[in-house]
């Protein structure tokens, strides 16, 4: 992901380059005024696709942590249930167990 994020910034620039250059050549601008301008315009938009891919890349670290979290906490939980639902130890008799002796006549 991080290869593809990085030809983010001068993608932007270049397609508000192209954008701004089009634009200027039919309104039909003078040639050192539209250089400026069209100058200006790559360095602003190269900025903020540089300020997009930080942008970018701090959510989805963030995210990768909310998901390691949230995968942290599902396997406490799975072992917290594995803890309760444990077979008791040998010899030892449930209430249910004494109670369904006695219904049959068995006295413990």
């Amino acid at each position: 992901m991080e290869k593809k994020r990085r030809l983010l910034a001068p993608i932007i620039m270049l397609s508000a380059g192209a954008a701004a250059g089009i634009t200027m050549f039919l309104m039909r601008y003078e040639l050192q005024r539209m250089l400026s301008i069209l100058l200006f315009v790559l360095i602003l938009f190269y900025i903020l696709g540089g300020i997009l891919n930080i942008m970018l890349t701090r959510f989805e670290a963030h995210n990768e942590a909310i998901r390691a979290l949230k995968e942290a906490e599902e396997g406490e939980v799975i072992e917290k249930e594995m803890d309760e639902d444990d077979v008791p130890l040998e010899g030892y008799h449930s209430d249910e167990a004494a109670y369904a002796g006695h219904e049959h006549g068995h006295n413990h």
